[in-house]
């Protein structure tokens, strides 16, 4: 999936998560960006142009998400603080 941000915002949203709350180090605003996803039993891992952004074990943590998220259930893509596009979405199961 390719996302790009609008003028003006910053896409440091595309890596918060509140399973970890690393630094968020500052994206250029109005350009695309790579962002892969994967999710196996036990973890979670994220990249934005190839650099690993998330990898978290979740073995025995319990995962949610926000009420209002709830009707994007199985699969949902949404920012937080800022405005996004996006392209190219594809989607695989893994193996």
């Amino acid at each position: 999936m390719n996302l790009r941000t609008r003028e003006g915002r910053r896409a440091e949203a595309l890596a918060r998560t509140s399973i970890g709350n690393a630094a968020l180090p500052s994206y250029p605003h109005n350009r695309w960006y790579r962002i892969r996803l994967r999710v196996v039993p036990g973890k979670i891992e994220a990249w934005i142009d190839d650099k690993n952004v998330v990898a978290v074990n979740i073995r025995w943590k319990r995962i949610s998400i926000r009420p209002e998220v709830e009707l994007s259930v199985p699969v949902g893509i949404a920012t937080w603080n800022t405005e996004a596009a996006l392209r190219n979405i594809k989607l695989r199961k893994l193996n």
